[in-house]
């Protein structure tokens, strides 16, 4: 209940019980209704007096919580928080951080390790937690990609970037906020939980309650930016031992601030959202959007003209580098009649179980018919991968293919690549480990000179030939001097 109800409540209450005509009195309904009334007034005022004290208690600490923040909130918003506001900020901290205590001098020693996955690539960690690492010490031309395991997008847009960085021969470290074992971390973790709880019950339930978890994440109003960025405060040691005039990329918005806060010079934002909201913004940084939508809207919000950048979408070099061939290679397929490729990857939280399911459902008939070939990617989420099972037993298909290792994707691929078509109809993809399942989408979304066109989860028609032979498939847009590829060719 709002304070506002509580006090029009109160008030409606009270408004019967004193000022009811006398006459009315005698009235046996009247005489019931009217201690009725007192009680709900007293109630009423009760909740609007806690609620006020409350929160002129709470909105008073607000000063003592930003007191030595690196960055000014309130003056990059243009906006002076009400009494309110500075209580939901200051409430909204508490539960965020519970009773830990921000220590932004301390510092946690980083290692890193070449990838086991990506070639060249290397990845941080704690030092002392990883077998056969060595101490982080980048190199001056070094790029530092931040990001945090918040689903799979955050990764998926990390990979990108380092993908970019590696083929402009760049040291490139990967540097996961989460592989830095800390109570820093572990709040990022517990905050991950939450949200990734709500979300799947949201999409399950369904109706009202998806309803009401759209307008709490789409509230992304301007304390929504002081709440993250204070918490962002709290998480400085685990970017401390990087220095500071190390070019940081940030696939989350925590990520970005955290890295403004310490004083890094050179910070990069990849805007995750493209429906405009504060909490995405991080103040001080480049911030790259990829739709002009989202970048008027945040141009309207007050964001600085000078710090907003128009980029393009987050794909790996390897796709941008063979977009127009893949393309044609999909027309051809599309001229041949062969059976389409659909691959539906799911999210981090695992949050699109009935959607998914029903689309499969959906395509039962295609499938039996040979005009439709699916790639289900469950990710590592055990309970997807069911959902998924029972989604297949419903349509009648139960002889389907699985795939639950990164060289087992590698394989599959390879031999859609050399123009074998796939063993079955229904490919499932299941891990036990996390990078296959962040991977296998990007992987599989490719294809060779000598092989078939890739899935149309990430198609991109042409409508131009490719500016190169069969043999040697190259993009013109491949010399561009950036880390972040632009739209797909008009």
């Amino acid at each position: 209940m709002s304070v506002a109800k509580a006090v029009i409540g109160g008030g409606l209450a009270a408004a019967v019980y004193f000022y009811a005509p006398s006459e009315l009195d005698a009235d046996a309904v009247v005489r019931t209704v009217k201690p009725f009334c007192y009680g709900m007034a007293l109630f009423c005022g009760g909740i609007a007096a806690i609620a006020a004290v409350g929160t002129l208690v709470l909105g008073s600490m607000y000063g003592s919580l930003i007191e030595g923040n690196t960055f000014k909130i309130d003056e990059y918003v243009h906006q002076q928080p009400s009494m309110a506001q500075r209580a939901q900020v200051v409430l909204l901290n508490r539960l965020n951080v519970g009773s830990h205590v921000a220590n932004k001098s301390a510092s946690i020693a980083l290692e890193d390790a070449e990838s086991p996955f990506v070639p060249s690539l290397r990845v941080t960690s704690k030092a002392g937690s990883r077998a056969g690492a060595t101490g982080f010490k980048a190199p001056a031309e070094a790029i530092v990609v931040g990001t945090i395991r918040m689903g799979f997008g955050h990764h998926r847009i990390a990979y990108a970037a380092t993908s970019w960085a590696l083929g402009a021969g760049r040291p490139t470290y990967f540097h996961d906020l989460l592989n830095v074992d800390s109570p820093e971390a572990q709040l990022i973790i517990d905050m991950d939980k939450l949200y990734s709880k709500g979300s799947r019950m949201a999409t399950e339930l369904g109706g009202p309650v998806e309803k009401l978890w759209g307008m709490i994440t789409k509230n992304g109003d301007e304390n929504s930016l002081r709440v993250f960025y204070q918490m962002a405060e709290h998480l400085r040691p685990l970017m401390q031992a990087i220095p500071r005039s190390t070019p940081i990329i940030a696939t989350h918005c925590f990520v970005g601030m955290l890295a403004v806060s310490l004083g890094f010079k050179h910070v990069i934002n990849l805007v995750i959202d493209n429906y405009a909201q504060w909490f995405i913004v991080v103040p001080g940084a480049y911030n790259l959007v990829q739709g002009p939508s989202n970048y008027h809207n945040l141009l309207r919000m007050g964001v600085p003209a000078d710090r907003l950048v128009l980029a393009g979408h987050w794909i790996p070099k390897d796709l941008v580098d063979n977009i127009e061939f893949d393309c044609e290679l999909r027309k051809q397929r599309a001229r041949a009649r062969q059976p389409r490729r659909i691959l539906i990857p799911v999210g981090g939280a695992g949050a699109q179980k009935t959607f998914v399911s029903q689309f499969i459902q959906a395509l039962g008939s295609h499938v039996a018919e040979g005009k439709v070939q699916l790639m289900l990617n469950a990710g590592d989420h055990e309970h997807m991968r069911v959902a998924f099972a029972e989604a297949l037993a419903a349509i009648g298909v139960s002889d389907y293919a699985v795939v639950d290792s990164m060289e087992g994707v590698h394989e599959y691929a390879e031999r859609l690549r050399s123009g074998v078509e796939p063993t079955h109809a229904v490919t499932l993809f299941a891990f036990k480990q996390y990078f296959p399942a962040v991977a296998t989408a990007g992987w599989l979304a490719r294809s060779r000179p000598d092989g078939s066109g890739a899935s149309v989860a990430v198609a991109c028609a042409s409508r131009r030939q490719p500016t190169s032979s069969p043999a040697s498939p190259t993009c013109s847009r491949a010399s561009r001097p950036s880390l972040l590829s632009t739209r797909c060719p008009s």
